[in-house]
């Protein structure tokens, strides 16, 4: 049997959450193979220093927000409830969609801070307020 075949059989044996880890695992090789450094949100500090915040995948990475078990929703719409599939994609209506272009749609909006706009159902939080606490509780290099 081939590797291939042996791999994608070994796929077969695993859960949804396991799944999606495993994706995040692969986009992050894969990212690092190229030389693409992930993407930060970026603020900017009092001093006038910028800081970079974690996005999605350490979120994830975290364990703050779970795959395939988180149900999310745009905060003031908490009737719009959808599910979180990975980083990158969430399941509204049966349909899944890039959780930006879901933000959007619920919103109207032409661009949607996802961070600071979707609440996870579990924890009543945002992401942002989320990802903060856990920066302030662990600490963040940026890495």
């Amino acid at each position: 049997m081939d590797l291939y075949t042996q791999i994608t059989n070994l796929l077969e044996d695993l859960t949804p959450p396991e799944l999606a880890n495993l994706n995040m695992e692969i986009a992050r090789r894969l990212q690092r193979a190229v030389g693409a450094a992930e993407p930060l949100d970026e603020e900017i500090a009092a001093d006038g220093t910028r800081r970079y915040l974690p996005r999605m995948p350490h979120i994830i990475e975290w364990g703050l927000v779970k795959p395939m078990e988180d149900r999310v929703y745009i905060s003031g719409e908490p009737e719009e409830v959808a599910l979180l599939v990975d980083a990158y994609h969430v399941v509204h209506n049966a349909q899944r969609i890039d959780i930006n272009a879901w933000a959007r749609d619920i919103t109207g909006w032409k661009s949607v801070n996802i961070y600071e706009s979707i609440v996870v159902e579990r924890t009543g939080e945002t992401l942002d307020a989320m990802r903060r606490a856990y920066i302030d509780e662990h600490g963040w290099s940026g890495e």
